[in-house]
């Protein structure tokens, strides 16, 4: 008898070994920022939320990776509720009834993969991924998983109201487990149409665009996160336009890849976030995250801005830099059509608000006032950042050094060249625009006098009405909240017999 699915696993190799390693290390940082910054209550749920991402990197079945799953999402949970402000409920309310239901999506696929296969092993599913008649739930709740536009709210709405030191850890598995779970699952090209692969390099667009609207660090940099990992399923979803193992592996790997080493410099990206607003002092009191309110940390701190530098050239792809490396897997992966081109502007974007982050927080004049620790708290509040640089700086300098990547040839001339042209495009757009970014509560606007966009106005009638259903859902859901605890497990129920009908159906 063929068994349905294997609690054991066995150790991986490959790109996905590069994973479980990263993931073991990311793991280790964060328990160690847990502990310099004395947030001891955030430990345990931690080390849970680590072992959730863990166990999805060595799971062999989709029993298991769905386990994984929900270990990530009610860990994260009662790391959001460490805040203990009304805010951070809410936000963590929203994050649990959405990975709920991307649970849910997740689990009529499997159930749909086994009603044909008759097996939940996930072994053999490189090449194919799961059988057609899931691939659109799964799509789904991995596009929901990893944040991807339009499902990002759930994301931008937790990531900036968690507590300082939890951020990096949340930021390192959640929405990169989504991408494994793509890797690994989801090959969905109806007719012939990387559909998968155009919403991750939309996402990555998009993000852009709204990240240089952003004036809360942790909400720019949380734009940015969705943005990147875009990028992932830009490259996963190409695997779905072929059944060759060998381009599969080469979209696969290019997605992996750029997963280890956005992780490493994402999760740099907030340290460094995190102890410049410590740096100044809000009107309120308390660390001070509105970056027109910042400025002129670079004197006070420089070491805190050269692992800024770092984190910013590579998010920004600069050459040498592990951000450089990995986007230069994904250009092959991708190619040159149109996901390709939306991912090029989308790196023009990136580079340019990095630029914005950089300036507001280290160089620009400061504007509040700036209280620092003494030079030995400094040093030890920077060792779990310093480690993580260094790890960006080495894959940058020898990519060979993942697991995975077995040789290098990106240092070449026409490669460095073709790297340099979106950098010089958001320099000069930088050059260009600079007093509108960094204009307290002013996004980038038209020009005076250049008269209503069209396009402006009919998205500000789309958001009214999207926002004026909404409305009436949210009634309705109350009106539900109301009917008490009988009637909504009978809808409850009602809801599982029929997805089981249509499971059973189909």
């Amino acid at each position: 008898m063929k068994p349905i699915f294997s609690w054991t696993w066995v150790l991986p190799d490959g790109m996905d070994a590069a994973v479980l390693l990263l993931f073991c290390f990311a793991g280790a940082v964060s328990m160690l920022l847990l502990l310099v910054q004395r947030h001891h209550r955030a430990i345990l749920p931690g080390l849970i939320h680590v072992a959730g991402g863990i166990l999805a990197a060595l799971s062999a079945d989709l029993i298991t990776l769905l386990v994984a799953w929900e270990i990530l999402t009610f860990s994260a949970f009662f790391l959001l509720l460490q805040s203990r402000t009304g805010e951070a409920r809410r936000a963590a309310s929203l994050y649990l009834v959405v990975q709920i239901i991307a649970a849910a999506l997740y689990f009529v696929a499997a159930l749909l993969h086994f009603n044909e296969t008759g097996t939940l092993r996930t072994g053999g599913l490189a090449a194919e991924g799961l059988v057609p008649a899931a691939q659109p739930f799964m799509a789904l709740a991995v596009l929901i998983k990893t944040a991807g536009i339009p499902f990002h709210f759930w994301l931008v709405r937790a990531y900036p109201v968690a507590a300082l030191p939890i951020t990096p850890l949340l930021s390192a598995f959640t929405t990169k487990v989504g991408v494994v779970t793509a890797a690994r699952l989801v090959r969905f090209s109806p007719g012939g149409v990387p559909l998968f692969a155009w919403a991750g390099a939309l996402t990555a667009l998009v993000a852009v665009v709204l990240a240089l609207r952003q004036h809360q660090v942790r909400r720019l940099l949380s734009y940015h996160l969705i943005s990147q990992v875009g990028y992932m399923t830009a490259a996963v979803g190409m695997a779905g336009m072929t059944v060759d193992t060998a381009m599969v592996g080469t979209a696969t790997r290019a997605g992996l890849f750029h997963l280890v080493t956005h992780t490493l410099y994402k999760a740099l990206l907030f340290m460094v976030a995190a102890e410049a607003a410590r740096s100044f002092v809000a009107p309120g009191g308390g660390p001070q995250e509105e970056l027109p309110l910042m400025g002129g940390l670079a004197r006070k701190r420089p070491i805190l801005c050269v692992l800024g530098v770092i984190g910013a050239a590579a998010i920004s792809g600069v050459p040498f830099t592990s951000g450089y490396a990995s986007k230069e897997l994904l250009k092959h992966a991708v190619g040159g059509g149109a996901p390709g081109l939306l991912l090029q502007l989308a790196s023009v974007g990136t580079g340019l608000s990095f630029l914005k982050f950089l300036w507001m927080i280290f160089w620009a004049p400061a504007k509040s006032p700036i209280t620092l620790p003494s030079r030995t708290r400094r040093a030890i509040c920077l060792v779990p950042a310093f480690l993580v640089a260094v790890a960006t700086v080495l894959i940058g300098l020898r990519p060979t050094l993942v697991p995975g990547i077995d040789s290098w040839s990106g240092f070449s001339g026409p490669s460095l060249g073709a790297a340099l042209l979106p950098l010089g495009g958001s320099l000069l757009l930088w050059v260009r625009f600079r007093a509108r970014l960094v204009a307290q509560g002013r996004p980038v606007s038209l020009p005076a006098g250049a008269g209503p966009d069209p396009a402006r106005v009919m998205f500000r009638l789309a958001t009214e009405q999207i926002s004026r259903q909404g409305s009436r859902l949210a009634g309705a859901l109350k009106a539900w909240h109301r009917w008490g605890p009988q009637s909504q497990l009978l809808l409850a129920l009602a809801t599982v017999v029929l997805l089981g009908f249509l499971v059973a159906t189909l």
